[in-house]
């Protein structure tokens, strides 16, 4: 019976609000106010994130996306999908969209039914969990048309904060502190899936933002941890967004359908795309700054 609820509040899910750039639903005021009640109990909301891209040289998005919440919607979110994964017989591999989409690794010997449903019930969880889903996208096209000019403007040091997954982790913690203030100004606990290649970039360039007292939500920056999704089961709700939302990006004008974007929209609330005048305005930032040194002789 809790299953067939949980299908139906996907497939009919009454008052849930599916549009995105919104603020947080008013519904999920009453429960932050009882948050606030037990600060020394739950101090925080959590957050965990992932993100989703093809070849660096020619994958035409950057993804970085992902759930927050409180403390109770993520113990719903995790005792259901706990119980999925174990009626589904996957507690050793749990759902690894990128893989058990098309069948590859762990999920090559099983149908395409059976992979369909560990991503469907996946999904269901989360809209169940009622989690406040948040879309930061990079257009790599712009990125790569302004990167060399960009890049010789700034110091050695200083480049690495501008790498796709850096600014696309940036722009999506900014989008989650930015979304939950109308209901709460408690600091939220981030968790990200390891990135061994530009992670420790991404954590540096959080801790300059929580140390920055012009960030104008520096209060809001708790935590940023890096974990896998088989530890932190929070980044397998997460890993699925960043997944949907990549394969929606990359489906437009293709006719090609991405069932588990339309799924998981009732859980999708805030979106961000940086495209190409974010970056033709930061490279003329970067040159102004530039010319002006030059002229000063420093």
């Amino acid at each position: 019976m809790a299953l067939f609820l949980r299908r139906l509040y996907v497939h009919k899910p009454c008052g849930i609000e599916r549009k995105t750039n919104q603020t947080l639903p008013a519904e999920f005021h009453p429960e932050l106010q009882r948050f606030r009640c037990h600060l020394i109990l739950r101090p925080m909301l959590h957050a965990y994130c992932d993100e989703s891209h093809g070849e660096i040289k020619t994958t035409p998005v950057y993804v970085f996306a992902g759930f927050v919440g409180t403390s109770d919607r993520w113990q719903e979110f995790e005792s259901l999908w706990h119980q999925s994964m174990k009626e589904l017989r996957i507690r050793k591999i749990g759902c690894h969209a990128s893989k058990c989409a098309p069948g590859a690794g762990p999920y090559q010997h099983m149908t395409p039914n059976r992979r369909y449903e560990i991503q469907h019930r996946l999904i269901v969880d989360i809209v169940a969990s009622r989690l406040y889903g948040v879309i930061a996208t990079i257009d790599m096209e712009a990125y790569r048309q302004h990167k060399p000019t960009l890049l010789s403007f700034l110091a050695p040091h200083d480049r690495q904060y501008y790498d796709p997954h850096v600014r696309a982790v940036e722009q999506c913690i900014y989008q989650m502190c930015k979304a939950t203030a109308v209901a709460t100004d408690e600091p939220i606990a981030f968790v990200v899936d390891q990135n061994a290649a530009v992670g420790g970039s991404a954590k540096a360039a959080f801790n300059i933002a929580a140390n920055n007292p012009g960030y104008p939500y520096r209060a809001r920056l708790g935590s940023f941890t890096q974990s896998d999704r088989m530890h932190a089961i929070g980044l397998q709700a997460a890993d699925i967004l960043a997944y949907a939302a990549y394969r929606r990006a990359n489906a437009k004008g293709s006719g090609k359908p991405c069932w588990q974007w339309k799924e998981l929209r009732p859980a999708i609330k805030n979106t961000l795309r940086t495209g190409p005048k974010f970056w033709a305005t930061l490279v003329e930032r970067f040159r102004a700054v530039h010319e002006a040194r030059l002229l000063s002789g420093n």
